[in-house]
């Protein structure tokens, strides 16, 4: 008797494969309409720094370091040098 053996090709199938799997899931993957866990709170942070206070804040900070940057003979020249980095950014 003549009886080959038949061979598995491990890479045949798999894209069949993935393709039943999406089809029998895409809707539970689809579904999801509520917010994400941490859209509350990224919410709540982005309202945080975006305001009228840190907006003031930030413009009373430049303009203090601008103000030590102009009186810079009585601060040393490694802290000059840091205000004026931040000061850049």
């Amino acid at each position: 008797m003549n009886c080959k053996k038949t061979r598995f090709r491990p890479g045949v199938f798999v894209p069949a494969e993935i393709a039943i799997l999406l089809s029998l899931i895409h809707e539970q993957a689809f579904a999801s309409t509520g917010p994400l866990p941490y859209e509350s709170w990224l919410i709540h942070f982005v309202h945080g720094i975006t305001g009228t206070l840190p907006a003031t804040l930030s413009i009373i900070g430049i303009v203090a370091l601008g103000l030590i940057l102009i009186f810079r003979d009585d601060v040393n020249a490694f802290f000059r040098l840091l205000l004026a980095i931040l000061l850049v950014i």
